[in-house]
């Protein structure tokens, strides 16, 4: 999901529209499908002690190290935001693959927030480490802590919003992201 004010009531529309898919799960995650099996459903915690696991998030860095932004991802982000000097919020960020790709275009106006501790200690680090100044910080997508701030877009990486369990919950995560979108000038 990524939005623009422009374009946020259409993108909204269609995403309400489209069916929630566990199938990102069950690619990508087999442990979360493991514990909801026994718990019945996945829960925030599941989700967090997954993105805690040393395996996990060096899986991530690995992702973020070699192989960066993708292709279709720099097309849509360059159109999207023409203007490198764009305000981007990026939310469940990881460890900042999206990110780093942005900066590395040269974006410069980045905030970007995670649920997990664990990810965001990681991204710091690579940040630090590339001498990046991207901001990150950890906040949990349902209660955005940014209530005075608007950007130029908000960018949700479709592996962010699908680890928030319950559909309701990804509504009012996008609902809430859309608030943060400044008007076009």
């Amino acid at each position: 999901f990524m939005g623009r004010k422009a374009n946020q009531q259409n993108n909204f529309k269609e995403f309400l529209q489209a069916p929630t898919s566990i199938l990102a799960y069950k690619c990508f995650h087999p442990l979360l499908i493991n514990q909801s099996k026994v718990m019945g459903k996945v829960s925030s915690s599941a989700v967090l002690d997954y993105f805690s696991n040393p395996k996990v998030l060096d899986h991530y860095q690995d992702a973020t190290d070699m192989v960066g932004l993708w292709k279709s991802e720099k097309i849509v982000f360059s159109k999207t935001f023409p203007l490198q000097t764009s305000s981007i919020l990026e939310i469940g960020c990881g460890v900042g693959r999206i990110s780093f790709g942005l900066w590395s275009l040269g974006y410069t106006e980045i905030v970007a927030s995670d649920f997990s501790k664990s990810m965001i200690k990681r991204a710091t680090f690579l940040n630090k480490k590339l001498k990046y100044q991207i901001q990150f910080i950890v906040e949990d997508a349902k209660s955005l802590i940014h209530s005075d701030c608007t950007f130029d877009g908000v960018i949700f990486g479709f592996n962010g919003l699908m680890q928030i369990p319950g559909r309701e919950n990804r509504i009012l995560v996008m609902q809430l992201s859309l608030i943060h979108i400044s008007e076009p000038t």
